[in-house]
């Protein structure tokens, strides 16, 4: 039985020692369960990327919510919470989470298994918990519902999300009280049909992204903003010139990372590529790209900063989400001491298109 300090707590010492063993394993679990959402939060890919990058963020916030509960109710009952990624990586009892993924479809295999098993031995130490006269921490435990995070109204036309693992026992019951206290479980939204694998108009991808196209931006010296150069089978190569940082007629400007953050600029691409994708739409029309060959990204840059391939991510993703599997491409990303402007972002690029 671990050692105990003095607390209020009426219950005997040798529930409160049990409980906080118990307690104390499945705070290993949980701190397991959240990280591993955050792998599949950051590593997910695919044309389902918005929604299940949300999705797995709110997994991940929901867990760390029980961490905390679980870590409270350990320190109320007189023990200590033992909660570090050391410990946790020793203890925790779920399938190890796959690193060499990146398919959407398998983060979402990936984290189902996680949150059964979770969800397994929550039901379990309930279960222990009730049987050795700790009804409180049975309660606490019972709040928890993993779906909850996940949201239980999935939008069934999203491509093989059911995974019932996510969500299958713990639906609709987000709403049960601590303490007289709601637990906070936030819900997502529900997933849109920008996650189906039918949706491949780009047009309607991006008012599913709540985006609309700028118009073209005209040249500001002496050349032409897209050439065209016949392949072959009425297609074309479309070189677009290089696109600045302009979101709303406002340059976004300032250099990484004195004056910017990564996130600022990778928001500065975002836009970049959003002019990129007005540019395709005027020269050839979105749904004529067959394929973004290549970007060519600078990024305004200190002397030592060197992760202009995670700034130019915010251009790289969105042309993906717009386009599907005809916006990936290669990419050269480059930092720069200048650019036109004092512009954070610049981005040319190149792709097939085929005739009007």
């Amino acid at each position: 039985m671990p050692g105990l300090y003095r607390t209020k707590n009426t219950l005997p010492e040798e529930i409160r020692g049990k409980a906080v063993t118990l307690l104390n394993r499945h705070l290993a679990c949980a701190i397991d369960l959240k990280e591993q959402a955050k792998q599949a939060h950051w590593n997910v890919k695919g044309p389902n990327f918005i929604a299940l990058h949300e999705l797995f963020d709110k997994v991940a916030e929901s867990a760390d919510e029980f961490v905390d509960l679980l870590a409270e109710r350990t320190t109320s009952l007189g023990g200590t919470a033992e909660g570090t990624v050391q410990i946790a990586a020793q203890r925790s009892t779920l399938p190890p989470y796959p690193m060499q993924i990146a398919g959407w479809r398998e983060h979402v295999e990936a984290l189902s298994s996680a949150l059964a098993a979770f969800g397994t031995s929550v039901r379990e130490a309930i279960d222990q918990s009730a049987a050795f006269g700790d009804a409180d921490t049975a309660d606490q435990r019972q709040s928890y519902q993993p779906a909850a995070a996940c949201g239980s109204h999935w939008d069934r036309s999203a491509p093989a999300l059911s995974a019932d693992a996510l969500h299958r026992d713990w639906a609709g019951r987000a709403d049960r009280h601590i303490d007289g206290g709601r637990l906070p479980l936030p819900r997502p939204a529900r997933v849109t049909r920008l996650d189906s694998l039918e949706l491949t108009d780009p047009y309607e991808r991006l008012r599913a992204l709540g985006l609309k196209l700028p118009a073209p931006p005209a040249p500001v010296a002496s050349y032409v903003p897209t050439v065209l150069v016949p392949i072959a089978d009425g297609r074309s190569f479309l070189y677009i010139a290089g696109q600045v940082s302009v979101q709303d007629g406002k340059r976004l400007t300032g250099r990484c990372l004195d004056e910017v953050t990564i996130e600022e600029a990778q928001a500065a691409a975002r836009a970049c590529a959003l002019n990129l994708l007005a540019q395709m739409e005027a020269a050839a029309g979105l749904a004529n790209v067959e394929r973004v060959v290549q970007l060519t990204g600078f990024v305004l840059s200190t002397d030592d900063f060197g992760d202009q391939p995670k700034v130019l991510n915010g251009a790289s993703d969105l042309l993906v989400e717009v386009l599907g599997e005809a916006g990936r491409h290669t990419r050269l990303a480059l930092g720069a001491n200048a650019l036109p402007f004092s512009v954070t972002v610049e981005i040319a690029a190149v792709a097939v298109v085929r005739a009007r």
